[in-house]
């Protein structure tokens, strides 16, 4: 048997009004039992040979289902009312019966919500363990309290699925055969409650259900008895899958059972629990918002909607005949009948669906679309509370946009080939409402890709106002009647109700000439190469076409670098000697010594002195464009230069790192790179190749011995000036090397920051004797620090530099006087070292 998870129960409650039913208004079983049981009400209100709490409860059950109201139900209420109960049993069974009357029952649910366990169930007493039976009193008690916590009620379901047997019934106790009232009560809530996604369960519930009838039509664990043979009724009835049979051989047992005095067996409790299943033995037809569906959710003013009703049987007995209209309710309160049809026959558990078809043409705003089941109250139903349901519809204002063949006009009705005509267009918004941005577009000879005109914008056109367009053809097909088109909103943006009225069309004459037409379009310019270099050449090649009535002789074409009617340059000329009719002649210009580069726009104009006699002298210009890399530009400077170490000392191995770049787009080759001091040549190498926009590194030894003091390091890039360049006075850089003798050391004595290029900063090197963090600092004259210099360069060192500019920390000049560097350990020693190099500004 498959078991529950609680993820997979779904619960759809369903509202069953069954308290609204008038009294009496019932078969004839019903109203002996009815009357049997107020006879042999106990004075004190109950029933029961002994005022039973179970009998008592159970008969308030069915006079609240009956409709009942008068003072047998007062007086057996405040009877049950005056008991003290503690069981679970009892309180769900009081709970279920003041709901039923319409009584406040809050707090004995609070206390079933509180005391539930956490396998979902509830036993008889609040520290039993979880039982079936006493599960399902709790949640008929929630049912007739319309409690609606799902997830109180799905994890008692949870608890209820998880104790099927595997043959699909449920026992009153555990480890016990299926029983009929347990499994009919706890089948009979699962449909109530509609849980889903349990279909495998509850067939097979059903299945034991159905295997336990007897052969005289009733239900029991042996013999039949009215108890189970009512509850398994009515559980059947809820799940829709009784037969015709079997329910007849059921009701059938109940009526021969039923006692002349209106009881069976005298029994109050039996007798109420039948007299409640035979009372709800009625049909119940049920239409709701949600079973209402309409064609279109958004519909249009003139389109037709179709509206589908889908009536259910919800009760539990069939119906015939069953009346359905639908109508529509305007935002004037018109009343409008769509349908009304009669079902002949609506089976438990079953649903049959109503079309009606709503012509919208001429309506808009907020309709109501009504559906109405048997509006007579002819069928008696468990509820009338559920026979009529409505839905909104906004009916949508729409604009309805006109042109006609006689809306279309041109400034003259005869052309000649090549000539610009005027197209007018005249278009009317017909429609009940506005029009919002929208295109108008052109076609000649017919709406095609290929020929397309143009289009134009209307921004809005207002109902019943008309406004007119124009466009510019320039005629480019021959023909007694060329149809020009005119089409409304092409990309169907207001989605109007109806098209056929948005393209019309009118038809000009179109006269040949004879004079030639030349003409260059941009994709008929090519280069090659497609990437020119600055300092190079290209050759450049277009294609010129006569797309006239005759040969064009003595064809000049002009080249240009940019635009020639704003400054452009003409580079040159090339000739053709003619162009036949319908023919194309190719053409080139080869551009040399190339001083430009970047993108370049080569302009073509052909004829440009307009020697040639054409029919059409717009179409002779065009123009492409071309990339042109730069040349290189090799580039050194001062930071490009990294020696290591950066502070040596007297025959120290120098190493100089030198990065050189190229900031132009074509590479660089064979590139000479020369390290000197002074005029002394320290190091020459070549590099083979520097790409565009690349870098490339040269590595020298320098050997310091015998070489204290400031020495003066260049690199020179391309000494001999063998590469063509974009600039060549980028190519030399120095870097001053302090080869030191001592521990400090400073290359300039004195500086004078004014930014003039000349001592405006001195370079400060020291040496450690051993590792540690330092910070450096400068101080006036009298003894205040004017800067300091701290940071991860001046961490765990054992030499180093700093460049003092003559600011102070807040990046001002300082006033000229004798100024200190001394440099502080970890302990803010300045003994470390003891030495003090003075600065003069």
């Amino acid at each position: 048997m498959k078991k529950p998870g609680l993820a997979i129960i779904c619960l759809v409650i369903l509202s069953l009004f069954f308290a609204s039913v008038p009294a009496y208004a019932e078969r004839q079983e019903v109203i002996d039992g009815l009357n049997w049981l107020k006879a042999n009400q106990n004075t004190d209100g109950s029933w029961g040979s002994s005022s039973d709490f179970r009998d008592t409860s159970t008969v308030i059950d069915a006079l609240n289902v009956l409709g009942e109201t008068d003072a047998a139900l007062t007086d057996a209420l405040n009877w049950l009312n005056s008991i003290p109960v503690e069981s679970n049993d009892y309180i769900a069974r009081r709970a279920a019966s003041f709901a039923g009357a319409g009584e406040d029952v809050n707090a004995d649910l609070d206390g079933f919500v509180q005391t539930q366990y956490i396998n979902g169930g509830w036993g008889y007493y609040p520290d039993y363990a979880s039982g079936i039976y006493d599960t399902s009193l709790v949640l008929n008690a929630f049912r007739e309290a319309s409690f609606m916590d799902i997830s109180v009620i799905g994890r008692a379901f949870y608890f209820l699925l998880s104790k099927q047997n595997e043959d699909g019934s449920w026992s009153f106790v555990p480890d016990a055969p299926g029983d009929v009232v347990t499994t009919s009560m706890v089948l009979d809530l699962c449909f109530y409650y509609g849980v889903m996604y349990e279909d495998e369960a509850l067939d097979s519930g059903v299945a034991w259900l159905l295997s336990q009838q007897n052969t005289d039509g009733g239900f029991g664990n042996s013999d039949s008895t009215a108890q189970s043979t009512a509850m398994a009724l009515n559980a059947l009835l809820m799940s829709g899958q009784i037969q015709a049979e079997t329910l007849n051989s059921t009701v059938n047992y109940l009526q021969l059972n039923q006692l002349p005095n209106g009881s069976w067996n005298d029994n109050a409790y039996e007798t109420a629990v039948v007299v409640k299943t035979l009372a709800t033995m009625k049909p119940n037809l049920s239409i709701k918002a949600a079973n209402i569906s309409v064609s279109d959710s958004t519909p249009k003013t003139g389109e037709i909607m179709t509206i589908s009703a889908e009536v259910k049987n919800i009760g539990k007995e069939n119906a015939f005949d069953v009346p359905v209209r639908i109508l529509a309710e305007s935002p004037a309160n018109e009343i409008i009948e769509l349908a009304a049809e009669t079902i002949a026959s609506l089976e438990i558990g079953t649903t049959s669906t109503i079309n009606a078809d709503f012509d919208m043409t001429g309506r808009q705003g907020d309709y109501t679309i009504i559906v109405r089941v048997d509006e007579g109250n002819g069928i008696e139903e468990l509820s009338e509370e559920d026979n009529e349901a409505l839905k909104q519809v906004s009916i949508m204002p729409v604009p309805d946009l006109v042109i006609s063949n006689g809306d279309i006009v041109f400034s003259a009705n005869s052309v000649n080939i090549g000539d610009d005509v005027t197209v007018s267009a005249s278009i009317t918004n017909r429609g009940n409402n506005r029009a919002e941005g929208f295109d108008v577009a052109f076609y000649y000879d017919m709406v095609s890709p290929e020929t397309y005109i143009g289009q134009v914008y209307i921004n809005n056109l207002e109902i019943d106002e008309t406004t007119s367009r124009n466009i510019e053809w320039k005629t480019s097909i021959l023909g007694t009647a060329v149809n020009i088109y005119a089409v409304i909103d092409p990309q169907n943006a207001l989605g109007e109700v109806v098209r056929e009225n948005n393209q019309a069309f009118n038809s000009i004459e179109v006269v040949a000439v004879t004079e030639p037409n030349l003409k260059a379009l941009h994709t008929d310019i090519s280069f090659n190469p497609p990437v020119a270099d600055q300092g190079g050449s290209v050759e450049i090649s277009a294609i010129v076409r006569n797309e006239g009535f005759s040969q064009a002789d003595s064809v000049d074409v002009a080249f240009y670098n940019g635009d020639p009617e704003s400054g452009g340059v003409l580079l040159g000329n090339a000739f053709i000697a003619n162009i036949s009719q319908g023919e194309a002649s190719s053409v080139s210009y080869n551009w040399t010594n190339i001083h430009d580069s970047g993108e370049r726009m080569i302009y073509l104009k052909v004829d440009p002195s307009n020697t040639v006699a054409e029919f059409n002298e717009e179409d002779n210009d065009t123009f492409a464009a071309l990339q042109i890399r730069s040349m290189p530009d090799l580039v050194i400077s001062s930071n490009s230069i990294v020696l290591s170490p950066s502070v040596p000392k007297d025959g120290d191995m120098v190493q100089i790192n030198v990065t050189l770049l190229n900031t132009g787009e074509q590479s660089a080759s064979n590139v000479t790179v020369r390290a000197l001091e002074g005029s002394t040549v320290i190091g020459t190498q070549s590099i083979d190749l520097i790409s565009g926009n690349s870098q490339a590194a040269a590595l020298f030894n320098y050997d310091t011995t015998g070489k204290t003091g400031n020495r003066q390091i260049t690199i020179s890039v391309d000494p001999e000036n063998a590469i063509s360049e974009q600039i060549e006075d980028n190519n030399l850089a120095s870097r001053t090397l302090a080869v030191q003798d001592s521990d400090l050391w400073l290359t300039e004595q004195y500086i004078s920051p004014d930014g003039d290029g000349i001592q405006d900063s001195t370079e400060f090197f020291f040496r450690l004797d051993v590792s540690q963090t330092v910070r450096i600092v400068v101080v006036s004259e009298n003894g205040e620090t004017v800067r300091t210099f701290s940071g991860s360069q001046l961490e765990d060192i054992t030499d180093g530099s700093i460049i003092w500019d003559g600011l102070d920390n807040d990046g001002m000049v300082v006033d000229d006087g004798q100024y200190q560097i001394q440099i502080i350990g970890a302990d803010n020693n300045t003994g470390v070292p003891p030495e003090i190099e003075t600065i003069r500004r």
